[in-house]
């Protein structure tokens, strides 16, 4: 799991993203995220080839999967663009 915060247009503007974006601030511990070498840091561009325009929209296109299918997200991570494929997997309870 990924927590995701905005990226507000003057951030945008400081990293050079041509658009906002969804900067990933903390990951769950033994998620798939981590297993798939995402980073805090890393910057969400797409996820499944579409846009993201929140950090509510990018846990949206991935909450809308089911679990045990796989999303890709287009990240910046420094001044590279990468691609990474987790898998989806049931949010687990609070508590």
């Amino acid at each position: 799991g990924i927590v995701p915060e905005d990226v507000g247009d003057e951030q945008a503007q400081l990293l050079g993203l041509p658009r906002g974006g969804v900067v990933i601030t903390n990951l769950y511990r033994s998620s798939p995220a981590v297993d798939s070498g995402v980073q805090p840091g890393d910057i969400v561009l797409q996820v499944d080839g579409r846009n993201v325009h929140s950090a509510q929209d990018t846990l949206a296109q991935i909450a809308s999967r089911k679990p045990g299918s796989h999303v890709r997200l287009h990240l910046l991570r420094g001044h590279s663009e990468i691609d990474v494929t987790l898998a989806v997997t049931e949010h687990p309870p609070a508590g």
